[in-house]
């Protein structure tokens, strides 16, 4: 799609390939308006499980100071890679195969994870291992009758809800310490 932007907007380019995120989906809605809101300027993201590598882009045209993305899928990471090329910001941003958060050992402002609720149930007590001090982490990918497992394990997990957003059947939380 072809689309001028206008003052104060930026434009992500994308061609997903084989991976997800388009920037059409609920779940990653969601996140770019969180990550929006939340300011992204000279900030460190993670982005875990990046399918595309939409959410890292989106950092790293909103001012992040340091991004890193990552995809246990090969054609996910080229899709990242070649999305950045294509948004000619490949010197900004470091895109990895790597199984969630095998491949950084860093602490980040914000934390993103648009995946499957198994996965993110699974990572909640991980995730904060990753998070500076006042650092955030943004999730979603939770269909709403997962809604309550989701919560339940990053509230078990030391996890404060900052903010919860619905869109048709997704649900995003950003959370902290």
């Amino acid at each position: 799609i072809e689309y001028q932007a206008k003052e104060c907007e930026y434009v992500v380019k994308i061609d997903p390939g084989m991976a997800f995120g388009t920037g059409e989906h609920e779940s990653t809605k969601m996140c770019l308006m969180m990550l929006q809101a939340l300011g992204v300027e000279g900030k460190s993201v993670i982005d875990v499980g990046t399918g595309s590598g939409i959410l890292a882009l989106a950092s790293v045209k909103l001012g992040a100071s340091e991004v890193e993305a990552y995809d246990i899928d090969d054609n996910a990471v080229k899709a990242a890679k070649d999305n950045a090329a294509l948004n000619c910001i490949q010197d900004k941003m470091k895109v990895a195969n790597a199984n969630l958060l095998d491949k950084t050992s860093g602490k980040f402002d914000i934390v993103l994870a648009n995946i499957t609720a198994d996965v993110l149930i699974t990572l909640s007590q991980s995730l904060g291992e990753y998070m500076k001090e006042d650092g955030v982490v943004i999730i979603s990918g939770i269909i709403l009758k997962r809604e309550e497992d989701v919560k339940t394990a990053f509230e078990k997990a030391g996890f404060k809800i900052l903010d919860r957003m619905n869109m048709g059947e997704w649900v995003g939380f950003k959370l902290g310490k």
